[in-house]
C-alpha cells in the first residue's frame, strides 16, 4: 500500500496475525529491511510506525533541473515536473522549480525521467520525456525550456525578386533560352521581301 504525502496508509484487513515489510523506501531514505508483525482485532485499529534512516550524501546522487523560457533564457518559477523510475513507470515524487527557475532533488543512483505536469504561468506545457541517469555522487543538471503562448514568430524581411521587369522591356529570366530562332527566320523574311521588291522593281523598270 502507497503512502501519502502526510506519511501515513491505512489498509482493511481481517482479524488475525500479519507481517508488514517495506518493498520501497521513501526517495532519499534507506529501505527499512526489518519486518513488523502486527495483530488485527475486530473492530479495532493497529498502528504501526516505521522508521527510515537517511541516505548519507556518498550514496546518492543529485538532481538540478533549471527552467528557462525558449530564447531569452529568463528562469521560469512554478514549474511542476513528476519524477519517475524508469524502470516500472513509478512516480516517486514532484518538484517546482522555484523563483530562479531551479529546483533540486537527492536520488539514489539509477535511471529515471521527468514529465511537466504544470507549465509556468503564461508557457505552453512541455510535453516530451526528459530521460536522465543518476549516479552516486554527482549532480545531474538538466536544463528545459519553455515556449511562450501566442508569440509570434519572426516575420522575414521582403527580398527583391529574382528578375525584375522594367515596364515594356521583358527580361529573360536565368536558364531560359534566348529567341534565336524567331530571329533568324524574321531575318529571313526581311530578306525575301528585299528580294521580291527588287525583282518587281526591275520588271517594271523593263516593261517600260
Amino acid at each position: 500500500m502507497p503512502i501519502g504525502q502526510d506519511g501515513t496508509a491505512t489498509a482493511d484487513l481481517a482479524p488475525g496475525e500479519y507481517s508488514l515489510c517495506e518493498l520501497e523506501a521513501p526517495i532519499g531514505y534507506a529501505l527499512n529491511l526489518d519486518g513488523v508483525s502486527i495483530t488485527i482485532k475486530a473492530g479495532g485499529t493497529t498502528k504501526v510506525t516505521i522508521t527510515n534512516t537517511l541516505l548519507v550524501a556518498d550514496e546518492t546522487g543529485e538532481l538540478l533541473v533549471i527552467k528557462k523560457a525558449e530564447g531569452t533564457g529568463k528562469p521560469l518559477s512554478g514549474a511542476v515536473f513528476g519524477v519517475y523510475r524508469a524502470s516500472d513507470n513509478r512516480k516517486l515524487s514532484e518538484i517546482t522549480s522555484g523563483a530562479d527557475g531551479a529546483v533540486t532533488l537527492a536520488l539514489t543512483p539509477g535511471d529515471y525521467y521527468l514529465l511537466e505536469q504544470t507549465a509556468p504561468s503564461g508557457y505552453a506545457l512541455e510535453t516530451a520525456r526528459i530521460s536522465l541517469t543518476v549516479r552516486k555522487g554527482v549532480t545531474v543538471k538538466v536544463e528545459i525550456t519553455n515556449t511562450l503562448i501566442g508569440q509570434d514568430k519572426p516575420t522575414p524581411a521582403p527580398t527583391a525578386p529574382a528578375n525584375p521587369t522594367i515596364p515594356g522591356i521583358s527580361i529573360s529570366k536565368t536558364g531560359e533560352d534566348f529567341p534565336t530562332m524567331n530571329y533568324v527566320l524574321a531575318a529571313l523574311f526581311l530578306c525575301l521581301s528585299v528580294a521580291c521588291g527588287t525583282a518587281l522593281y526591275r520588271d517594271r523598270k523593263r516593261a517600260a
